[in-house]
């Protein structure tokens, strides 16, 4: 035991001993820095030039090869090696001023989260391709039209010409999406069904996880009726049973047998339950007006050797074959041939959003660099004199700007460490907001901390690193040996020239901030407004229950109808209930369908050229459950059946551009849904408020009919509670069962969480917009406040001198905030001139929120103004504070 204790005694005196050597060592270094600084600036002040002072300095304190030996720099010692060295002085250097390190870490660290957590988004909807094999052949067929090239579906005549022809696909498939009705699982369920010839999943690529998936021929009548499951299904509902292929299940009330269940990373289109079935064509689909009914979504996988470019090209030509030879039904009509990723992206329609986005944080992370460039600036002034010894004794000017490029890459390294840490719990937040929404959980699921993530993370502080680094690194290897050994001597700094840049990146910073709060106030008064103007409803203590009948009991208009007054009925018997109807769509969530609609005494127009308006199939009391304002005839009554005459309601807005501020009651209109000219028409029996279609739209003409009259297949139950709503929900979802318990119940929340959810985006683009904006303003001011300081204690002899001669206190704070208000003025004008186009950009992002930018944009100028004035208010108070014969004694 002794034995090993001498051991273990004589290795820690050896590395003590070894630290003790370092650090005599680099206490050496510095001595000797010291001295030779010393005799360099006395060489120079008896006239000599810099280079004989070095050289005599050198030869007096020992020669050139110690010298070189301190800086490790002999000639033949590899490039790596040196590169390694100062790395290491880079690590010291650093380690020695630890608050500038941390102050610049953790300004890089903010800019670098919010750009990696803004990206993981960005990586996920628009650079992750299809999880399915070779996503890149797989393409989208679209019909459009010459006079309007959005993308349409296509018939299924035109897919079927199509597939009969095509060469440079492999496979074609068709499908069409819709409701269904799921029973026979636990409880019955609203899922998503999508109707698909046999190729589909094989021209996708996609393997089942269990069984199998759709045979050739099981898409003809009378075959057996077969299903395959999501997976998010199979486990919901079927408990992620293995033995469910096999088993029975009822589909809209027909039976079908499972036969297959989809992997997870299968969610092309959708997170909702889903399910797919043989698409089976009608005669009416396949007859002579069938090219008129375009409603199959087409895919395809190109055939080894042919590119995409070809496939259009061909695809566009069958398209004119098909033109001339059905001009009555495809006249105008062509193809478009996106990539899958394409097409998912522009059905998305989040692509302008998420571009808005990115360059609100590149934004965010250049005020942070022109910040850290700032603090470069001021420690490289501080290491004039270090940096002018390093010169002298033969450092080269490469060899100087490597080391300070070296310590802002190490700066950099840093900051990537910290700011992906911050990204990943921002990231997780983020995630979480999207989940709790249903119309966004694709996109909670489509933010991948990956290696593309992270590359980019390391990459951009990589590039900030240099880009905030290589001009202060330029600025302070350009030494002039003789002012910088003089400047060393006598431990002045900073010159006009650096002052200047410093001020330029304060200005910048003052602009960019401007930029960036213009766009976040634009948005979120936008928002703001919308809340004030409320929704034209009373949207307290309203429950809503979304339904939707199937099956061969329910074929018939008046069955539908049953049903739902039956339903109505049971849930307005509840307790706490005060009242309650249905609704095709709910107002302010964007579900109201257009409908073209002729007035009495107007003549005749093409169908959709008219005037047009917001359609809501409503019931009885309907009005009274939703608090909209009755202002002239009645509501809908009981006795508004299908055998009374149509009546219609209307809004103010329709009254107001069609009718001149007339009473429109008495009035007819005719609503053009493709029926001919002898169609009924319906008598308008009231006028109500007008109420928001799409967040901060009022302006929509409106017209309601009763669903005793227009039985429909999916309605949505509005209850009118005397409390709180949300504890109504149970005994509301009993209620619906009672009168059908095979009847799906979609989803069951208040009105206002409806609201709320369907305008989550705008609000969550506004609220991200406001904090990186808000964070640039900070950086700014911090930024501001730092250079305002450093610029007083550098003008620490000016300041004495001025006071010595006369001048006082107010005077020093009005020169020092009269400068500051010089950069603050141009950086805010520089920032008004360039925020200018944003305005009109957000207005054709948001066309639906109500842009204002008179008011926004002069209460951003003048809080930036405010905030960057504040900030120098503090270093112009201790400005004020100089001892004049001090700050003398001290030069």
């Amino acid at each position: 035991m002794s034995t090993r204790l001498r051991r273990l005694r004589a290795a820690l005196s050896r590395i003590a001993a070894l630290f003790g050597k370092q650090r005599q060592e680099r206490e050496l270094s510095d001595e000797f820095e010291s001295h030779l600084a010393l005799e360099i600036a006395e060489g120079v002040r008896r006239g000599m030039t810099p280079q004989e002072a070095r050289r005599r300095a050198l030869i007096k304190l020992g020669g050139i090869e110690p010298a070189k030996e301190i800086y490790r720099d002999r000639r033949g010692l590899p490039l790596i090696e040196t590169s390694l060295q100062d790395l290491r002085y880079g690590l010291r250097m650093l380690a020695k001023n630890p608050g500038f390190a941390v102050a610049a870490v953790m300004t890089l660290a903010l800019g670098v989260a919010v750009n990696t957590t803004i990206f993981s988004l960005v990586n996920g909807i628009l650079l992750n391709k299809p999880r399915i094999p070779e996503p890149d052949r797989v393409m989208v067929i679209s019909s459009s039209n010459r006079q309007n090239p959005e993308a349409q579906q296509i018939a299924a005549p035109d897919y079927l010409d199509f597939a009969g022809a095509s060469r440079a696909f492999g496979q074609l498939a068709a499908g069409t999406f819709r409701s269904a009705t799921l029973t026979g699982a636990r409880e019955p369920q609203w899922v998503t069904r999508m109707d698909v010839t046999p190729q589909y999943f094989r021209t996708l690529g996609i393997q089942p996880v269990l069984g199998r998936t759709f045979f050739a021929g099981e898409d003809q009548p009378g075959h057996a009726q077969v299903v395959v499951l999501s997976h998010v299904l199979w486990q919901s509902q079927f408990a992620a049973d293995p033995a469910v292929i096999g088993k029975t299940i009822s589909v809209d009330g027909e039976r079908y047998t499972v036969i297959g269940v989809m992997p997870e990373s299968f969610r092309l289109t959708t997170l909702d339950s889903a399910l797919w079935t043989p698409l089976i064509f009608t005669p009416q689909q396949l007859g002579a007006t069938g090219r008129s009914a375009q409603f199959l979504s087409v895919f395809g996988r190109l055939a080894p050797g042919v590119s995409a470019q070809q496939a259009r090209a061909e695809m566009s030509a069958l398209a004119k074959h098909l033109e001339e030879q059905y001009p009555a039904t495809n006249n105008n009509r062509t193809v478009q041939v996106f990539s899958l990723q394409e097409f998912i992206i522009q059905n998305s329609n989040i692509r302008p959003a998420l571009v808005l986005l990115m360059s609100t944080v590149v934004v965010v992370l250049l005020i942070a660099c022109a910040n850290i460039a700032n603090l470069l600036l001021a420690r490289n002034s501080v290491r004039r004199r270090e940096l002018a010894i390093r010169s002298a004794i033969g450092a080269a000017r490469w060899r100087l700007l490597r080391q300070l490029l070296i310590e802002s890459l190490l700066l950099g390294f840093f900051g990537a460490l910290v700011g992906l840490s911050l990204a990943v719990l921002a990231t997780a937040i983020l995630r979480s907001q999207f989940a709790a929404n249903e119309y966004m959980q694709v996109m909670a699921s489509q933010m991948p901390m990956d290696g593309k993530v992270l590359a980019f993370c390391f990459a951009i502080s990589m590039f900030a690193a240099m880009f905030f680094g290589l001009l202060p690194a330029l600025e302070a290897s350009k030494l002039d040996l003789n002012a910088g050994v003089n400047e060393a001597a006598r431990g002045a700094s900073g010159g006009v020239k650096r002052r200047r840049m410093r001020s330029v990146l304060v200005v910048a910073e003052i602009a960019l901030s401007i930029i960036l709060l213009v766009g976040a106030g634009l948005l979120i008064q936008a928002i703001l407004n919308e809340t004030k103007w409320g929704v034209g409803f009373e949207p307290r203590n309203i429950l809503t229950a979304s339904l939707r009948v199937s099956g061969a009991k329910y074929e018939q208009a008046r069955e539908k109808t049953a049903f739902f007054r039956e339903a109505v009925a049971a849930a307005a018997r509840l307790p706490g209930v005060a009242q309650a109807s249905v609704t095709s769509s709910l107002p302010a969530t964007a579900s109201a369908g257009e409908i073209p609609f002729r007035m009495e005494g107007q003549g005749q127009t093409a169908q959709g050229r008219g005037p047009s308006a917001r359609n809501y199939i409503v019931g009885p009391d309907y009005f009274r459950t939703m608090g909209i304002p009755l202002l002239m005839g009645r509501g809908f009554r009981a006795s508004d059946n299908d055998r009374a005459s149509a009546a219609v309601v209307v809004n103010q807005t329709l009254a107001q551009r069609y009718f001149a501020n007339q009473n429109p009651v008495g009035r007819r209109v005719l609503i053009e849904r493709g029926e001919s000219a002898a169609a009924t028409w319906s008598q308008i029996v009231g006028l109500v408020g007008s109420v928001r279609d799409f967040p901060g739209q009022f302006d929509s003409p409106q017209i309601y009919e009763c669903y005793l009259q227009r039985p429909q297949d999916v309605m949505t139950i509005v209850v009118q509670t005397r409390s709180d709503p949300a504890a109504a929900a149970p005994a509301l979802r009993q209620a619906i069962w009672s009168v059908d318990k095979d009847q799906p119940i979609g989803s069951i929340k208040t009105i206002a969480k409806a609201v709320a959810d369907r305008s989550l985006g705008d609000r969550l683009i506004g609220w991200l917009m406001g904090s990186f904006a808000g964070l640039a303003l900070v950086l700014a001011a911090v930024g501001i406040f730092g250079v305002i300081a450093y610029n007083v204690a550098q003008r620490t002899r000016e300041i004495g001198i001025r006071m010595a001669l006369g001048a006082g206190r107010q005077d020093v704070l009005r020169l020092v905030i009269g400068q500051s208000g010089l950069l603050t003025a141009l950086g805010v004008a520089l920032g008004l001139l360039g925020a200018f186009p944003i305005p009109k950009l957000l207005g054709s992002m948001f066309e639906e929120l109500p842009i204002q930018p008179a008011t926004t944009v002069a209460v951003v100028a003048a809080l930036v103004a405010a905030v960057a004035l504040a900030a120098s208010y503090l270093p112009a108070r201790r400005a004020t504070r100089v001892e004049p014969m001090l700050a003398l004694r001290n030069e």
